[in-house]
């Protein structure tokens, strides 16, 4: 079974991949993750069309049953109309095999849901950091980066993060990483029919 993903940044792919691999193995699911990203987020939807395009120009067919699409595109300002816009450009044909991942506001967000996943995987303590739901997550990725020396704000982290951090309670706390994780369940399952 393959996945094809279509991801803008390093930050998504790094954690996407893996959170794809870990519930793929929770339910058994045997997948092959085919990663076709653009770089750039601000230019998200031309490259969508390039990289659709590029499907059907190498002649390339999504078979139900055995290929799902997962389009990962930050929110940025407006979910809802993140979701919107992503369904029209990828097309009615398309979208039931289609999973969307639309962080909101930015994958970044994703990464400190589980502050205890990311204490272990960066090696930072965020004691004294503010633990409510809406907090300020570029604080957060910040101090990582001024007690490690990190370049990338912890991305690179991504992978061990997705493996260690506790699905359910980050999904209690955020509708989108919710969403997402239905989302991609309900097509794994259909997949291991």
């Amino acid at each position: 079974m393959r996945i094809i993903c279509f991801l803008e940044d390093r930050a998504q792919e790094n954690f996407i991949c893996a959170l794809v691999r870990r519930l793929a193995g929770e339910l058994q699911v045997p997948v092959h993750i085919d990663v076709r990203s653009a770089r750039g987020g601000a230019s998200v939807f031309s490259e969508l069309s390039k990289f659709l395009d590029s499907l059907s120009g190498f002649g390339e067919v999504l078979v139900p049953g055995r290929d799902v699409l997962l389009v990962v595109a930050d929110a940025d300002q407006d979910r809802r109309k993140r979701l919107k816009q992503l369904r029209k450009r990828v097309g009615k044909d398309l979208v039931p095999l289609t999973v969307f991942c639309v962080p909101d506001p930015h994958i970044e967000r994703w990464y400190v849901l589980d502050e205890k996943a990311l204490e272990d995987v960066a090696g930072v303590r965020l004691t004294g950091e503010p633990r409510r739901r809406n907090r300020d997550y570029k604080s957060v990725l910040k101090k990582i980066v001024d007690e490690t020396g990190s370049l990338y704000g912890g991305i690179e982290d991504g992978a061990d993060l997705a493996e260690k951090m506790d699905l359910e309670m980050a999904a209690r706390r955020d509708e989108s990483f919710r969403q997402f994780l239905e989302d991609l369940r309900f097509q794994l399952r259909h997949l291991k029919r």
